[in-house]
């Protein structure tokens, strides 16, 4: 994988949100960066598959980049992927009892 100058790989999830944050508002470099920087430390895409972990860059670069306040939208997000996966999960529970 090719390596940015900020280190991230070039097909990586992290750098997905540091370069479209960053070609939304330039001037949020820094701080893009620091926060990459702690999605990175905290392991933030690790064991998600890489669409998984696509999707929830692009969740986090709609949040950083559309909100005022992104991590209540993150978490707002969270919990609705929750109740959608569980909704599913039942759906498949009632299927294999059906069966």
């Amino acid at each position: 994988m090719k390596q940015l100058k900020g280190g991230f790989p070039t097909i990586s999830p992290i750098n997905t949100v540091l370069r479209t944050c960053t070609a939304y508002e330039p001037q949020s470099r820094p701080l893009v960066e620091e926060y990459c920087a702690g999605l990175d430390l905290e392991g933030c895409f690790d064991g998600l598959s890489a669409s998984q972990a696509h999707l929830a860059a692009v969740e986090i670069v709609q949040a950083v980049c559309g909100r005022d306040d992104p991590a209540e939208h993150l978490r707002q997000r969270a919990d609705e992927m929750v109740v959608n996966a569980l909704a599913i999960c039942r759906s498949l529970y009632k299927a294999a009892a059906v069966w």
